[in-house]
């Protein structure tokens, strides 16, 4: 489980809804210049979030949320690629 008691203590006070630690390990693999695109649901507060980081290597962020209901049924029928 990647969340740690620190991020469990911040949510049950909340101050923190959504973690950053995905969101930090696409930024450390992207490469300069590149795209990060996040698809999903994220609420609210996600605290420890490296913008210097994105800002020096020219990172372009897109975000959008997913309507999962809408494709479940399609996916579900689809074998699995990986």
């Amino acid at each position: 489980m990647s969340e740690t008691y620190i991020i469990l203590l911040r949510k049950g006070l909340g101050l923190e809804t959504d973690t950053s630690e995905i969101l930090q390990e696409m930024v450390r693999s992207v490469r300069k210049a590149g795209n990060i695109s996040i698809l999903g649901i994220y609420t609210d507060y996600a605290n420890h979030f490296s913008i210097g980081e994105i800002i020096e290597k020219f990172i372009t962020i897109r975000g959008g949320q997913c309507p999962t209901q809408k494709y479940w049924e399609f996916r579900a029928d689809k074998k699995s690629i990986w």
